[in-house]
This record gives structure tokens, C-alpha cells and sequence, in this order.
């Protein structure tokens, strides 16, 4: 008999963040208007940028390499996907649009970067004899092999999941040409999330971290500082190859001109416009000048800490602790506590023994402590 009990439950009322005064709103999810529908629950753990895909057994790996998988985004007060203040001032602002009253995509992008390979004759191929991980020659992205994507002056919310199989990226944003900006320029962008919600600051980077499979990151980038006809790139800078894990990360300058690896160097561009006419609202068109009542995130009250995008989840080490309960066993016999069942596999089993002299004594009662120290070495 085996029983197992976490030291502490985390996501139990008891540890919800209710000292916080607008907890109450936190936890919710956007009405059809500009206000809130509670929702019980720790809104520091509130999903945003989950995806999906088939799981069949054995077959995993395959049916997303033949792009069978789909994002889905969560809603929240918080992060409702409007970039207009509602009336309970919960909402963030983050940069989505605001012709619906919540789930906007004008200004919230799905980018979902894959990784296939093709034959000679350019159809997809799979080895599904590599055991160490199959890694692809492409890198798309939303299914398209070095697609541009035109966007205003203005900022933008990117959803990027890595959809490969086994290799991990590492993208960057740099200009490849502008009238402000010399080319190969790193442009910083805010990292505001991960598979793991929100961070707690947002943090400005020019190059994200390693992005491992199935891994999610969100980010805001501002083009307000180029002018239409200006382009970026987002860059892929990890070699990688083979599917047990990447050779390393180039740099910016080398990803520009091109390495051995095909799916190093730029694999999305960005092209500054004029105008463009809104998704959410067809009606619609946003030119260069349209305000933006997204939230800066550049302001200082983001650096010094008097905004956060959320609250920290206290970090607790997963160690669970399981009580043992050994009954009596011998060779070739089936004694056992009267009226306590044996697992069947021990009854079959002619060879399971147990030489503690308690045993012998009528049973015996173990036990397991986690283990909380460093590993010894193997000897």
C-alpha cells in the first residue's frame, strides 16, 4: 500500500493571494461589456497562451510534424484582450485592439514557429527511426517558409510557441533596413510571459532565451520608432544538429549572412506600413497616426516596480513524501496478514523475498523520507 501527500497545496484557498485589495477582480474573466465575471480561484494562475494538438500514441511527434495543432488563447479581467481600460481598472492594456470588447487580435499576434523537413521532391519527410530526436531543415512560421508580416508604428503583442519537434531556437529582433536605424541593429522588445503565466516585471531583452519544445513566450515589441517602409527580422540564432540537444547560439551578425545550418538566420519579417485594415472590425482601418491606448511599458512605474503584471507564486521545491507499507513476503510462500490481499504479481512471483527479521516478526513498516540533499556519485 502506497499513500502519497504534498507538504503543502499550493493552489489551496488557504495560499491564494487574498491580502491583495483587488483580488476579488483579479480573479474574473471579461463580460460582453467593459466589466468582469468572478471566477473563483489564485488569479496568479491565470492561462493565457496555450496550445493544442493531437496525442495519439506513438504517433505525436508525426501528426504535429504534419502541422496538426492549433492555439488557443485565454481571456481573463486581467489580460482580456482589449487595450482600453474597463471600469474595475483591472485590465492591463496589453496591446490586442479594441473594436470587441474583449479577445482583439488586431494587435495580438499568434506566431507559431515549426520545424519540418522535405524531401527531393519538396513533400514532407520523417524519419521515425531517429531515436535521438528528429530535427527538421525549415523553420515556419504559422505554416509559411520566410513569411513578412505587416505592422504600424505602433506596439504589438506576439504569442510564440515552439511547435518543433526536437530543436530548440533562440530568436532575436534586429532591423534589416531603415531610414533611422543601420541594418543588423538590435531592437529590444519586453518579454512579458511564458508557459508558466505572466512574469512579474516585464523584462526588456533584445534576444529571448532558449526556447525549448512546446515552450511558450510572449512578448511586446514597439515599432513607434520606425517609419513605414522600415523592415525587421526576427532572426533564429541556435545551430542545431541533431535532436539531443543544440550545438550553441551564433551571433546577431553571423545569423545575417548565413551558416551551414539552414534554420539559422531570419525567419520572419516585419514591414512597417501605413495603414491596415482591422481583423476584429473590417469596417475598420488604422493608419500610422491612429492613437495607441496600449499600455508603455517603458514607463518608469513598470521598472521600479510599482506595476506588475502579476503577483509571485511562492517557488516550492515539487517534493512529495510517500508512506510505504512492506507486508510479509517469503520465498516461495504466501504468507500475508490474515485478511489483507497480496498483489497478484507477488503471488505469481516464486522469488520475492524479504530477509528482515522483522518480516519474520509479522510484518514490517517502512518510511520514505524525500530526499532533499545532493545526489552522491556513482561509484
Amino acid at each position: 500500500m502506497i499513500t502519497t501527500g504534498a507538504r503543502r497545496w499550493r493552489d489551496m484557498p488557504s495560499v491564494w493571494p487574498t491580502n491583495d485589495p483587488n483580488y476579488l477582480r483579479k480573479a474574473s474573466g471579461p463580460d460582453d461589456g467593459d466589466g468582469i465575471v468572478p471566477v473563483a480561484g489564485d488569479f496568479r494562475e491565470l492561462q493565457g497562451t496555450p496550445w493544442l494538438h493531437d496525442h495519439r500514441f506513438f504517433f505525436t511527434a508525426e501528426n504535429v510534424h504534419k502541422g496538426m495543432f492549433a492555439m488557443c488563447n485565454y481571456y481573463s479581467g486581467p489580460d482580456r484582450g482589449s487595450d482600453r481600460a474597463d471600469r474595475n481598472n483591472i485590465n492591463l492594456r496589453l496591446p490586442s485592439g479594441n473594436r470587441l470588447p474583449w479577445g482583439n487580435i488586431d494587435f495580438d499576434v499568434n506566431l507559431v514557429v515549426s520545424n519540418p523537413a522535405m524531401d527531393k521532391d519538396g513533400q514532407l519527410f520523417f524519419d521515425i527511426f531517429d531515436t535521438d530526436g528528429f530535427v527538421g531543415d525549415l523553420l515556419l512560421v504559422n505554416g509559411s517558409y520566410y513569411p513578412y508580416f505587416e505592422v504600424l508604428p505602433r506596439r504589438y503583442r506576439f504569442r510564440i510557441p515552439n511547435a518543433a519537434m526536437s530543436r530548440f531556437i533562440k530568436l532575436a529582433l534586429a532591423v534589416n533596413k531603415s531610414l533611422r536605424f543601420a541594418p543588423e541593429t538590435p531592437v529590444p522588445f519586453y518579454f512579458i510571459a511564458n508557459d508558466g503565466n505572466f512574469v512579474v516585471s516585464p523584462i526588456q531583452l533584445t534576444q529571448l532565451d532558449e526556447q525549448g519544445v512546446a515552450e511558450r513566450y510572449d512578448i511586446v515589441i514597439d515599432f513607434s520608432a520606425f517609419r513605414p517602409g522600415d523592415s525587421l527580422y526576427f532572426l533564429n540564432l541556435l545551430k542545431q544538429s541533431d535532436g539531443r540537444k543544440p550545438d550553441g547560439a551564433v551571433s546577431l551578425r553571423k545569423a545575417f549572412k548565413g551558416e551551414e545550418d539552414p534554420c539559422v538566420g531570419p525567419i520572419l519579417e516585419f514591414r512597417v506600413v501605413y495603414s491596415l485594415k482591422s481583423v476584429d472590425d473590417p469596417s475598420t482601418t488604422y493608419t500610422a497616426e491612429s492613437p495607441d491606448p496600449s499600455v508603455d511599458l517603458s514607463d518608469s512605474d513598470w521598472r521600479t516596480g510599482r506595476r506588475t503584471l502579476t503577483t509571485q507564486i511562492p517557488v516550492m521545491a515539487p517534493v512529495r513524501e510517500r508512506v510505504i507499507e512492506i507486508r510479509t513476503v517469503r520465498r516461495r510462500g504466501l504468507a500475508q496478514e490474515p485478511g489483507k490481499a497480496m498483489h497478484p504479481r507477488l503471488r505469481r512471483h516464486p522469488d520475492i523475498s524479504m530477509d528482515d527479521p522483522r518480516e519474520r516478526a509479522g510484518g514490517a513498516h517502512a518510511q520514505c523520507k524525500p530526499h532533499l540533499g545532493p545526489y552522491p556519485q556513482a561509484r
